[in-house]
């Protein structure tokens, strides 16, 4: 639920790091057998005992989102020349590439996300060509690097090896989650599982539609631990095979199991391909590192 383990945010120096923290934590430094072995017969619940102190000093630590973010005080301004400059510092970086493909993966980059979109008609139409677009692109970019596209291949791996995936794709969100100050309303990392444990980051009052949301995720989530299949009522929900890899229930209003994804985000998992096959060798924007 939070993303997958081929981002390059999730498996990192940071990972080993907090590996070695947690095993010294349990002792297994000093025994004379590998951190993995060491774990592996480790119980469970001591495990999570370990977690629990030190995870003050674990969160807030994953620098490699933070270098990601607007400061709000800039986002007012945030404009086509601060997208093209996000791009080149931080996504085609010339340490990465080197300095001439550094600048032709960037602007494969910018023309893809900023021609390639079905608001920009009607951004030309209306002439509301906004910073709040521009933060609109940068957040599905982002979006699609640090979770989509690895949750994408983290499913057709699993799937592939025989593993029971039921894929679902969460368009539900409640306007009144947002601050005012906030213009840009989608669905966020994390929201569905606050429908389920009810940590909202804001206060506000669920409505009708939020409880329909709030009761289909959490008997999908017990049917499956309780029967292995999510499936609930009158829905039935049948998990991606090899034939069909992209089959999910789709969650907004009534949820609807769907064969495909919307062609939009197909569009960018296939750019993204090919930008892998392009650059991969050099360096793996969704990995990170040079692809292997």
């Amino acid at each position: 639920m939070s993303g997958s383990p081929l981002a390059a945010w999730a498996l990192n120096e940071r990972t080993v790091n907090e590996t070695i923290n947690l095993a010294n934590t349990l002792g297994c430094s000093s025994k004379n057998i590998s951190i993995k072995q060491c774990l592996t017969k480790i119980n469970i619940s001591d495990i999570w005992n370990a977690v629990d102190k030190i995870v003050s000093q674990f969160m807030g630590r994953n620098t490699t989102l933070d270098a990601y973010a607007i400061p709000w005080e800039e986002s007012k301004d945030f404009d086509i020349h601060q997208f093209k400059d996000k791009i080149k510092r931080i996504v085609a970086k010339n340490e990465f590439f080197g300095e001439k493909l550094a600048k032709i993966l960037g602007q494969e980059i910018i023309e893809f996300y900023l021609n390639n979109d079905p608001l920009i008609e009607f951004n030309r139409l209306e002439n509301i060509t906004t910073n709040y677009y521009y933060i609109q692109r940068y957040t599905l970019l982002l979006s699609d690097l640090q979770f989509t596209l690895s949750i994408m291949k983290d499913a057709q791996l699993k799937i592939k090896n025989g593993w029971p995936i039921y894929l679902y794709y969460n368009l539900h969100y409640n306007p009144e989650e947002f601050p005012k100050e906030v213009k840009i309303h989608q669905n966020f990392h994390t929201n569905d599982e606050s429908y389920i444990f009810h940590n909202f980051p804001t206060n506000f009052t669920l409505n009708e539609d939020d409880f329909s949301v709030e009761r289909f995720l959490t008997q999908s989530f017990v049917n499956f631990i309780k029967f292995g299949n999510p499936s609930i009522y009158e829905i039935k929900w049948h998990k991606a095979t090899q034939k069909m890899p992209t089959r999910h229930m789709r969650i907004i209003g009534q949820p609807t199991l769907e064969k495909h994804f919307d062609l939009d985000l197909l569009a960018r998992q296939e750019f993204f391909q090919k930008i892998t096959n392009k650059y991969g060798h050099i360096w793996d924007l969704i990995r990170g590192g040079p692809k292997k």
